[in-house]
């Protein structure tokens, strides 16, 4: 793959400026990673990586933010890391050079940003040519009594009290509550910012984090952005900078899931269910003996039948068994028959897509060299 070293020599070869040989900006350009400095800080980021666990709170970038404050670490070029925007937004370019140089795994990271693609979940399946015997032997053979009339019970479920849902201004967090939502069959609605009135329509109740407990998990404050309509009434009642759930989540994993866990179950009913199978068991064992009960009072006509059903097979059986091994002996044959002449389907092919017809020569092409698609591009840019 071309890099910042190999990309100099191709220009100096070439006897072009680096900036002809690249699609975006040189602190951007994926193909010109490497710069002595994007290196550096590079290999900073990737020691306390490993140094620190930082993984172990979850490869999200804002959590790295947090850690890094709380650890008191210096940068390369010997400024404190604090817990700023400007501090993260350098973090974030710092962690993706990172990636791209392969110092940390590219794939271990998790992006809450983005909306997740949407995927085609329909699996495609390997033609495949077989023979139905549309044959059942349990057709083929003397029918037995019947079984009686039973009660059967269906859909005795239990319903909790309450209708319950997590709100929550941070989509970093889904890896967290996710499974609390599974766990209590809730409803979860994270958004990145402040939640649009759509969503809103519905709310009933909404996570944050009280003054105690930021307080108690001496959690860092982050500065407020100036535009914040609500910032000075904000910090008139709290005290200046704000506090997010990532940085919780981040310092002390697993209690924000505590947190959210002790006011789940405020409402949530933990042992409904164990109550309602004893109590459908219980139902179903009375349901077992009235039946039973009613079966007993029909006895005499059922040991009339049962009696007619035997003399029937006496009379039948034989004839049935004669008749199903003279089915089962033609369908065999059959379907050997059917398998010994198969016809060819070289004159039916599954068909495929037909070939598309490119605008223009296509904004990509993976057949060309870095050089062509790079002069591609920029034709389309009209450079």
């Amino acid at each position: 793959m071309l890099d910042y070293d190999k990309i100099k020599v191709l220009a100096q070869q070439l006897g072009v400026s680096v900036t002809e040989l690249l699609v975006l900006a040189n602190k951007n350009d994926p193909y010109y990673s490497g710069q002595p400095a994007q290196k550096m800080y590079a290999e900073w980021f990737a020691n306390l990586y490993q140094q620190h666990n930082l993984g172990g709170v979850g490869n999200i970038i804002r959590r790295f933010h947090y850690r890094l404050d709380a650890l008191g670490v210096h940068w390369p070029d010997g400024t404190l890391y604090e817990n700023t925007n400007e501090d993260y937004e350098r973090l974030c370019e710092v962690v993706k050079n990172a990636r791209i140089l392969g110092l940390v795994d590219m794939n271990h990271f998790v992006d809450t940003r983005s909306a997740r693609a949407i995927v085609p979940t329909t699996e495609k399946e390997e033609t495949e040519l077989g023979i139905q015997n549309h044959l059942y032997y349990s057709d083929l053979d003397f029918p037995d009594f019947p079984d009686t009339p039973t009660y059967y019970l269906k859909g005795y479920l239990p319903e909790q009290r309450y209708h319950l849902e997590i709100w929550c201004e941070k989509a970093d967090l889904n890896d967290v509550l996710s499974p609390l939502r599974r766990m209590y069959d809730m409803v979860l609605q994270t958004s990145k910012g402040e939640i649009s009135l759509t969503n809103c329509v519905q709310a009933v109740q909404r996570i944050k984090l009280t003054l105690g407990q930021i307080q108690h998990y001496q959690l860092p404050r982050t500065p407020m952005k100036k535009a914040e309509v609500y910032k000075r009434r904000f910090e008139k009642l709290f005290g200046v900078g704000a506090t997010e759930l990532d940085a919780l989540e981040a310092l002390h994993p697993g209690v924000l899931r505590t947190i959210v866990r002790d006011v789940v179950l405020r409402y949530y009913d933990e042992w409904l269910d164990s109550s309602g199978t004893m109590n459908k068991h219980g139902y179903e064992d009375e349901l077992g003996v009235v039946g039973r009960d009613i079966a007993r009072s029909y006895r005499d006509e059922l040991d009339a039948l049962e009696e007619e059903h035997d003399e029937l097979e006496k009379l039948f059986g034989e004839r049935f068994a004669h008749y199903s091994r003279e089915v089962q002996d033609l369908w065999a044959r059959m379907r050997l028959d059917m398998e010994e002449n198969i016809p060819e389907n070289s004159m039916y092919p599954v068909p495929q897509g037909k070939i598309a017809k490119e605008l223009d020569d296509g904004l990509y092409n993976s057949q060309r060299s870095y050089m062509e698609q790079v002069k591609a591009f920029k034709q389309y840019q009209q450079k």
